[in-house]
């Protein structure tokens, strides 16, 4: 079992929100339009580790930081919590769990992360109770083999605002891609029609199939290659034609063993290696290899080398820019007359009574002038010296690529010398390998034929343990029961055909009508709101009775968000309310009649304080004003 005792929502603001459920019984959420109604449903399925975060954006993601859940199991209680996504973003796999028999919710966010959704989808998955399983896909069909999870099972769970009166869609989230097939898929794992063992014998019956294919494969093969006494006289034929014997060597109306024994002659034959013929090949690749280095080298060699040159040109120009500013200094002699003694002006050579800080600089002005020249000049000597040995090796490793080319033309030429041999070579040496293996083949034991009927006996036991019909027929007896169900209530709900069938056919994934004069009538052609409400009432309702009371490994639990929208706001119709307070009749009937096996969730604006059972099962209403999902006082914060 499997059923929700709280949600929770960690503020931004440090604050949290608890939303109680009462396990086993019916929970009501009465409330206006833009309360936060339909997002309890998202935050559920947000943190059972939905890829996305479906919850809707505004208040509630806006002023939310962390969406919390606590679980009832069977013998313990389980406490997840997910961060919510930036509000630009639709995902974020950060997530906390714990599993215990007195988990709690915490006060505030003080874990650690310690899970991700997939993991998590996991975890869940075998704490529901779902065993190994699969469903094989048909051959015929392209799809992936699938396997039932936590997210499959929540197929019976929820009703959303948008599928609950769907004349298209019965189960949730069942208009996404591939999710109707998935549904169609995993309905006999769920509800029993198929289990562990025969998942068991489907993976032999498989296992059985491949060793089939294997053996006839073989079969064919030996039927291919031994071809007796003509394949002989081919291969032989082929020998002559590569001139490993000549047409003397057999007589073509010998017996097969003398043809035989002459194969088996050709085969035991010496061919002299390619190698003597090839021995170049190995220097010819260390040769191109190191021509290639060379070539890498010679390239990084242009680009230092005009490195260099770019460097003393900016030498040069700036070497001619300081010589011409001190040639300038010189030609009115500040560098023969200028004298810097101490107290003394170096212009006029008069005696001061203190140290002008700006004669000093002067000086230093000039001195580093001087010195930066002297600098420039030994520098560029270096680099034209190092030029000068680039472009040395430069030189030197022209000839080496020059030289190494005539090296590797030489032995491309010595090869092209050998292609004719080699091309023989290589013919003889396939047709020796053929040769070889058909006279292995020959020699062995044919298949057995006991082993391929043995075999086929055991596939055709396993098959008969899981054909399609046998499978139907415990399908058929399922939702037989289950469409028993269904129509035993058609009386609670406002519906039409109350004297007809209602059926849930597995296969199209649907409900129909069996009616004496109209035949046959599926879920789309039933018309009318009140009618497509009903049916999705009976059918959730009858597949959790059917799951609880074979134990099977769905939560028990249903979230109906706003089934009387057909009828709302028209509150002056009195025949529509008394249509929805038999739905919550309806709803109050099955719960007690699981005696506390099954919760039932309810998001609507429907109101009836009056009504005993009503008021009991209403747990919070919100009015829009005081009272919603997210508490005003955070949105007041601002």
């Amino acid at each position: 079992m499997m059923q929700i005792e709280a949600i929770v929502i960690y503020g931004k603001n440090g604050e949290r929100r608890i939303l109680p459920f009462n396990p086993g019984k019916n929970n009501i959420i009465s409330g206006v339009s833009k309360t936060g109604k339909s997002t309890v449903g998202q935050i559920i399925e947000y943190c059972f580790g939905s890829r996305q975060c479906e919850i809707s954006a505004g208040v509630v993601r806006k002023y939310s930081d962390w969406f919390g859940m606590l679980l009832k199991l069977d013998e313990e209680k389980c406490f997840v919590a997910r961060k919510n996504p930036d509000l630009d973003k639709k995902y974020c796999n950060t997530m906390y769990c714990e599993f215990s028999k007195n988990a709690e919710i915490p006060l505030k966010v003080d874990w650690v992360s310690n899970i991700d959704n997939e993991i998590f989808a996991k975890l869940i998955t075998t704490r529901l109770g779902i065993e190994e399983n699969i469903h094989f896909t048909p051959s015929n069909q392209t799809r992936n083999d699938l396997v039932a999870n936590i997210k499959h099972s929540l197929f019976y769970c929820f009703q959303c605002q948008y599928e609950i009166a769907s004349p298209i869609n019965l189960f949730h989230k069942e208009s996404e891609e591939f999710v109707k097939q998935a549904i169609k898929d995993t309905i006999p794992y769920f509800f029993g029609a198929v289990d562990k063992k025969q998942i068991d014998i489907k993976q032999e019956l498989q296992e059985l199939k491949r060793k089939l294919l294997l053996l006839e494969r073989k079969e064919r093969e030996k039927i291919t290659i031994q071809g007796g006494k003509k394949r002989a006289l081919q291969l032989l034929e082929e020998a002559i034609q590569v001139g490993l014997i000549d047409s003397s060597a057999y007589d073509s109306d010998a017996d097969i063993a003398h043809l035989i024994n002459v194969l088996r002659k050709i085969e035991s034959s010496d061919i002299t290696p390619l190698e003597t013929f090839l021995s170049g090949e190995d220097n010819l690749t260390h040769l191109q290899v190191t021509l290639e280095q060379q070539r890498d080298r010679l390239n990084e060699l242009k680009h230092k080398i005009d490195d260099v040159k770019r460097v003393l040109k900016v030498s040069d120009d700036y070497k001619d820019a300081r010589t011409e500013q001190k040639e300038r200094l010189e030609s009115i002699g500040l560098f023969q007359k200028l004298t810097f003694a101490e107290n003394t002006c170096p212009f006029c050579s008069q005696k001061t009574p203190e140290p002008f800080p700006a004669f000093e600089k002067l000086k230093k002005s000039l001195e580093e002038l001087s010195r930066n020249l002297d600098n420039l000049n030994t520098n560029t000597s270096s680099l034209r010296a190092y030029l000068v040995q680039l472009n040395e090796e430069k030189r030197n490793l022209k000839e080496e690529i020059a030289k190494k080319k005539n090296e590797i033309e030489a032995i491309q030429n010595s090869i092209a010398d050998a292609e004719k041999y080699k091309d023989l070579s290589v013919r003889r040496g396939k047709i020796i390998g053929r040769i070889s293996l058909w006279l292995e083949s020959y020699k062995e034991e044919p298949v057995v034929a006991n082993d391929k009927d043995d075999l086929l006996r055991q596939i055709k036991e396993k098959e008969d343990l899981l054909s399609d019909e046998t499978i139907r027929e415990r399908m058929d007896s399922i939702f037989n029961i289950v469409s028993g169900y269904m129509t035993q209530w058609v009386d609670e709900i406002d519906l039409e055909y109350k004297d007809s069938i209602y059926r849930f056919s597995p296969y199209s994934a649907t409900v129909f009508v069996d009616t004496i004069k109209e035949g046959a009538i599926p879920l789309k052609n039933l018309g009318s709101g009140s009618n497509w409400v009903g049916v999705h009432l009976l059918a959730y309702f009858a597949f959790q009775k059917y799951l609880i009371e074979k134990n099977r490994p769905v939560p028990s639990f249903i979230l109906l968000d706003q089934p009387s929208q057909i009828y709302f706001p028209n509150q002056k119709d009195k025949t529509d309310w008394e249509a929805v307070k038999k739905i919550y009749a309806f709803i109050e009937n099955r719960v007690k009649e699981m005696n506390g096996k099954l919760q039932i969730i309810v998001l609507d604006h429907a109101d009836f304080p009056e009504d005993f059972d009503f008021k009991n099962a209403t747990i919070e209403r919100w009015d829009g004003e005081n009272n919603a999902l997210i508490p005003y006082e955070w949105i007041n914060e601002e």
